[in-house]
């Protein structure tokens, strides 16, 4: 498990949970560290701010740890990043921005090189799994977003019935995500299989699943004016329950 801390006001820093305790990874810059994902070889990937003055999003570049060792990308071609999502391949899912436009780049984490993703521009990736299929998001210009795959150089809209986001997927082929209804965020999950199922959620709350496991266990959040509620959903034949 790993997690960012804030209890030093003078910079943020990468807390890991290595079932024995807590270690923090190491950090010689001293700048602003962020954490997004750990992959199963305990790699971490997120980004380092590369200003201690400027704590704002545009000084981060993307950064890989493994365990004392810090990977950064100071070369990719754009203007701020960091990591989205690795695989157990040490392939890191950037989401960089050149200007106002988000780019999709993929990163091995132990490596300087990094590649553009043929045809994403203008995408949010999410996630990228052990195969290297990519799941992003293409923002319309109404304020939603197109989910879609990018697998073996095709890419391809998750569905075409309306506009969601997509937020996280199982090795499995399993998708989460959200869409806007009524005004509110409605959660839902695409199966492997293609089956299509809305989750349930919290009345007059913005509810958003953020991750999913191998045997469809699904957290995430219900937001409302007055707060916010962990939310859990497992799937039992064919149907979800939320509690």
């Amino acid at each position: 498990m790993v997690a960012t801390s804030h209890a030093n006001p003078a910079r943020s820093s990468l807390l890991i949970w290595d079932g024995n305790g807590v270690v923090e990874a190491a950090n010689r810059d001293g700048f602003d560290v962020g954490a997004h994902k750990m992959n199963g070889a305990g790699i971490v990937a997120g980004w380092i701010s590369t200003n201690n003055q400027n704590r704002a999003q545009t000084s981060r570049i993307p950064c890989a740890w493994r365990g004392s060792n810090a990977f950064k990308l100071e070369q990719f071609g754009c203007d701020w990043g960091e990591a989205a999502d690795i695989n157990d391949a040490g392939l890191v899912l950037v989401l960089a921005y050149r200007g106002l436009s988000p780019n999709a780049i993929i990163w091995r984490c132990e490596d300087t090189a990094s590649r553009n993703v043929e045809g994403l521009t203008d995408v949010i990736p999410v996630s990228i799994s052990n195969s290297g299929r990519v799941l992003g998001n293409r923002p319309l210009q109404d304020g939603t977003s197109v989910p879609f795959f990018l697998e073996n150089g095709h890419c391809r809209n998750i569905f075409n019935e309306f506009n969601g986001s997509a937020t996280g997927m199982n090795e499995r082929g399993d998708v989460i995500g959200y869409s806007p209804i009524d005004g509110k965020y409605r959660p839902w999950i695409l199966m492997e299989n293609e089956s299509f199922y809305w989750l349930p959620y919290l009345h007059e709350h913005w509810c958003r699943p953020t991750s999913i496991t191998e045997d469809r266990v699904i957290v995430g959040n219900g937001q409302s004016d007055h707060g916010s509620h962990a939310l859990l959903w497992k799937m039992t034949a064919g149907s979800a329950t939320s509690c």
